[in-house]
């Protein structure tokens, strides 16, 4: 679901067009992530290093390195029985991603960027008490411990080469952005001029006294810095709610939400 923006969501930023190729499967776990997708990666790997070598057949097809490798996982293993399996776990999927033999082949800089959990207590469709209270406790738990595997590979990283390969990409909750009072300021073509003593600023008066110049500053809703490339405005993206960026299951990033989490992934 959201595929018609995927697009539209990956370029824009750095490119004029992104090739890209999607893996997933409902239900997996990090150790499911490994031994299911990862060998289809390998593929796209192997493809890649054929092509750069001269295997015409490939060429037409993968004419550029591979730019960034994104993974998600974990959500399944809050509801894994054994949760505790999940720092083995995601250190073996890492681990199985970055040391393919042909990966260096590519670019040795490829980023490697993981997607963090999201908050349980507030995804819609789950009731706060019990079940988003459980599965929010477990979801912290899991986070905690990807951060930490993150943390120590960066550290693998660094003594090996000098430079972080492996990055946490964080995606704000959308709760919290559509419910902000008040605009933030962005430095971006998007935003408007407006003067801070205008009412329809959004601009409150303890923001106020933090900016040097607040006469002639930019406001902006939060989302317009990720979502100001697809024709909506300030009055427009104040009226969208959290089914604008969801699927129809309620769970996965659809529509809007697709272009968000893009442009998030593009900035990293």
């Amino acid at each position: 679901s959201g595929r018609e923006h995927d697009d539209r969501a990956l370029k824009g930023k750095q490119y004029d067009s992104v090739r890209y190729w999607s893996y997933g499967k409902s239900g997996l776990t990090a150790r499911g992530v490994n031994r299911e997708m990862v060998p289809l990666l390998h593929r796209v790997v192997d493809d890649v290093v054929s092509s750069s070598n001269g295997d015409t057949a490939a060429e037409n097809c993968f004419e550029k390195p591979i730019h960034a490798i994104v993974l998600l996982c974990g959500v399944n293993n809050v509801l894994d029985p054994r949760p505790t399996t999940f720092y083995r776990d995601v250190h073996s999927l890492i681990h199985s991603i970055k040391h393919h033999p042909k990966f260096g082949s590519i670019d040795k800089d490829t980023p490697l960027l993981i997607l963090g959990l999201p908050d349980f207590t507030k995804l819609p469709f789950l009731p706060s008490w019990p079940m988003g209270w459980i599965l929010g406790f477990r979801g912290r738990y899991i986070q905690h411990v990807l951060e930490t595997v993150i943390q120590e590979v960066q550290q693998e990283e660094m003594i090996e080469s000098g430079r972080i390969q492996t990055r946490m990409v964080r995606i704000p909750e959308l709760n919290d952005v559509l419910g902000t009072i008040g605009y933030q300021r962005y430095e971006s073509s998007s935003c408007s001029i407006d003067d801070a003593n205008s009412e329809s600023d959004g601009a409150t008066e303890s923001v106020l006294r933090k900016m040097q110049n607040p006469f002639k500053m930019k406001f902006c809703h939060p989302l317009l810095e990720y979502l100001g490339d697809v024709g909506l405005d300030q009055a427009k993206i104040s009226s969208l709610g959290m089914q604008d960026f969801l699927s129809d299951d309620g769970f996965h990033p659809g529509r809007y939400g697709t272009i968000y989490c893009g442009n998030l992934i593009v900035d990293a």
